[in-house]
């Protein structure tokens, strides 16, 4: 085989959450190698105020979760509907303008990649979460007045 290059590009949709995986094969003559892609497309609702602090350097960054929504309809005719909690967070001025005018229940359109967080808690245990690490974000629904978005 020849060293030739070949890109895919596959969507997924699980729940509502759209991943867009590029791929990028590589023929060798050890056989195909697949290159690594980490993105993700979410549309949700927030579950609850934006949490905006600083970094000790004092960059903005805001904290908040989604939720993800899925309806179908089940063999037996009823509706159904899962729903999907993600933590996501997001910097600088991102961070600034997502705590100005979104709340609780604003919908939004969010691209960004995964991202694992580990730590240690007071009692020795390791945790770990995957979070959205946001990297853009699209206003979604009509235009607000302030009184409306307080």
């Amino acid at each position: 085989m020849s060293n030739k290059n070949t890109r895919l590009l596959a969507t997924l949709i699980i729940g509502g959450l759209a991943i867009v995986c590029p791929l990028l094969l590589c023929f060798s003559k050890e056989g195909i190698k697949m290159s690594n892609f980490n993105q993700v497309i979410l549309m949700g609702n927030f579950t609850r105020d934006p949490q905006l602090s600083y970094t000790p350097n004092q960059t903005p960054v805001v904290e908040f979760g989604l939720a993800v929504n899925r309806k179908w309809k089940a063999e037996d005719g009823a509706e159904r509907e899962d729903v999907l909690f993600i933590e996501c967070q997001a910097f600088g001025k991102r961070a600034e303008v997502i705590t100005k005018f979104f709340k609780k229940g604003s919908p939004i359109f969010v691209q960004g990649r995964l991202k694992l967080e580990r730590w240690d808690s007071e009692d020795g245990k390791t945790h770990s979460r995957i979070r959205v690490a946001v990297q853009s974000f699209e206003f979604i629904g009509g235009k607000e007045t302030e009184n409306e978005r307080r």
